[in-house]
């Protein structure tokens, strides 16, 4: 393998982008001739450019700036960047992530000795601690609980499972023989739409858990009924992609919802009460009448 070329798209992300760049370069552990950066601005104005341009002459280190005039979503804006990049692995990594320790070697022999994992990622150390999921169509409604903790007691099964993006290797040529991020899902869905394909041309997601890294979704608020419907419709659009029912998946949001907003009233929290009807209600309208 050539080397890494780091891709980070940006989203106002102008606070993050410095603290993500110096993390990865502090646990570098590899010549920096075999070290890329490329940061795609998916909101077009120009703020990171100055950023990039400033990270250049401190760190003297190969870093690429790339703008885009329009918002085309996570995947396509990876996908312009994986386009230019120059080696043969390539970090889909997101602005709030932070390394904590060295794994570019390990990564490079990981793929050097396995010629068919497409993509490789870790353990996700952050409030959720969800390093890997369930994809859409194997999700139980009721069941949720118990079956994360099965999840956790038997490890990654690529076979059911995606892993979660904020940290991703990809072996190049392998990911572009499947054709990239799937650009038609603009946010959300999108490790369950690649680890579906890896899994259909034969190909592996694999865990290792002696990658580690920090994701920095502490301070997260809870998703407003529109970010919800935004997670619906890629959803839908992986269901009907890939012809697979999600049934599970929208129960499980419509009765968690529900469950959620009970408690709330009872806490007499009215407007948290009405946020998550707002939100079951989208589960329901949208998807129970597709089947």
């Amino acid at each position: 393998m050539s080397g890494i070329s780091v891709i980070i798209v940006c989203y106002k992300s102008e606070l993050e982008l410095r603290s993500i760049v110096e993390s990865i370069l502090f646990y570098n552990d590899i010549s920096l001739s075999k070290l890329e950066f490329i940061v795609v601005d998916n909101y077009g104005l120009g703020k990171e450019q100055h950023i990039v341009k400033s990270i250049k002459i401190d760190h003297e280190i190969d870093i690429k700036y790339i703008r885009s005039e329009d918002n085309l979503g996570y995947g396509a804006g990876n996908n312009i960047g994986i386009h230019a990049a120059k080696n043969d692995v390539i970090c889909v990594v997101n602005p709030d992530v932070r390394f904590v320790k060295p794994i570019f070697n390990l990564v490079l022999d990981t793929f050097k000795d396995n010629g068919n994992i497409v993509a490789l990622s870790g353990e996700q150390i952050s409030g959720r601690n969800k390093s890997y999921f369930l994809r859409p169509e194997f999700q139980i409604p009721f069941l949720k609980g118990l079956i994360n903790r099965f999840i956790d007691s038997i490890g990654y099964k690529s076979k059911f499972m995606a892993l979660s993006g904020a940290l991703t290797f990809y072996d190049k040529k392998l990911f572009k023989s499947i054709g990239l991020f799937d650009e038609n899902i603009f946010l959300y869905c999108e490790e369950s739409d690649v680890a579906y394909r890896a899994c259909k041309h034969l190909l592996k997601t694999k865990f290792d858990s002696r990658i580690k890294y920090v994701h920095l979704d502490w301070d997260r608020t809870e998703p407003s009924p529109e970010t919800v419907q935004n997670l619906i419709d890629s959803v839908i659009k992986y269901s009907n992609k890939h012809n697979e029912r999600c049934l599970g998946y929208f129960l499980s949001g419509y009765i968690h919802s529900l469950i959620k907003s009970l408690y709330a009233r009872l806490s007499n929290n009215q407007n948290e009460a009405n946020r998550l009807i707002k939100i079951a209600d989208y589960y329901r309208k949208n998807n129970f009448n597709r089947y």
